[in-house]
């Protein structure tokens, strides 16, 4: 692909920039979850077994017939809609009531109204439109998810909230390439381009790095960012490194066990942060609190990398040890 160097200063590959995904139906006209028997059965039963929850879901989508999509509003009364696909995703929120709600409240504490907002690894956009809501709607969201009927439900779920500034695009977010395979195992929220088990489905995606996107002026440039991309999150940091040198927004990362099957670890994420310029960063922990990396005997899924002008007032006051 041939590059141009923008205004920026930043090169840029000369080739067609995605659009954003439109959802095709009038989402102000779906139906209540609560109107579907199949959504109330499969509600009651994940409720009632030990163990396998996600499983007895994913069973009953393949003999039963789900139809269309619905509405499903959340504990912070904002409003889904369903990807009859992926049931089980909005089974567990109607279940559980929350999806990694501390990686949520971690980027509404980072943000200010005004600020752009990238999540990448969207997934059914739930955390982006928890985000939204807490800024009254006045930022702009760039929501990255690489399966289409996601991506679909992810931008009927704005349309329903009436966010018209957060846009999903259904790319995979890393080194720019014409095409790459992701697997889905299992559920949808694992789905990754290195899969965790035998792939029940293999999706083709447009790939583009987060410095691209900006460059090509199709998104702003973020002020805090979300990845969670199944062990994929070192490639979405190296393939923009010029960009967050620049731009320094706050990072908030899964940072798990899914790592290893990229070859790579939390300190070797952490490095290449570091080479990017970043030098604060937290443990971002389910009860609410953000503790210092270097903190000894702390274990957390989560991190995040704040460098001092994304610091705010309501982040600083949750800093503990």
């Amino acid at each position: 692909m041939a590059s141009e160097i923008n205004s920026a200063g930043m090169a840029i590959d000369i080739r067609a920039m995605p659009n954003p995904v439109v959802f095709p139906r009038a989402a102000k006209d779906l139906l209540d979850v609560d109107s579907s028997l199949s959504f109330r059965t499969a509600l009651v039963l994940s409720s009632s077994v030990p163990r396998g929850k996600e499983r007895i879901v994913r069973w009953m989508q393949r003999i039963l017939f789900f139809g269309v999509p619905r509405r499903l509003c959340t504990h912070h009364n904002t409003w889904l809609v369903t990807d009859p696909t992926n049931l089980e995703v909005y089974v567990r929120l109607a279940r559980v009531r929350n999806w990694d709600d501390h990686v949520m409240t971690c980027c509404i504490d980072l943000l200010r109204e005004g600020d752009s907002f990238f999540d990448v690894g969207s997934n059914a956009g739930y955390i982006s439109i928890q985000v939204a809501a807490a800024l009254n709607g006045r930022l702009d969201i760039s929501a990255f998810e690489p399966q289409p009927t996601l991506a679909e439900a992810a931008a009927g779920s704005a349309d329903l909230n009436g966010f018209d500034r957060m846009k999903v695009y259904r790319i995979m977010v890393g080194r720019p390439a014409a095409a790459e395979r992701v697997y889905v195992t299992g559920s949808s929220l694992h789905t990754s381009r290195i899969p965790r088990g035998r792939p029940k489905q293999t999706i083709e995606a447009s790939v583009y790095s987060m410095q691209e996107l900006v460059a090509s002026g199709t998104c702003r440039s973020p002020d805090v960012i979300k990845v969670d991309v199944e062990g994929g999150e070192m490639e979405v940091i190296t393939s923009s490194r010029e960009l967050l040198r620049s731009v320094q927004p706050a990072i908030a990362l899964e940072s798990d066990a899914n790592t290893a099957r990229f070859g790579y670890g939390r300190q070797e994420l952490v490095q290449a942060l570091r080479e990017c310029g970043y030098t604060n960063f937290f443990h971002v922990l389910e009860d609410g609190r953000y503790v210092p990396l270097s903190a000894k005997g702390i274990v957390s899924r989560d991190i995040v990398a704040v460098p001092p002008l994304r610091m705010t007032d309501r982040f600083r006051a949750k800093i503990a040890g």
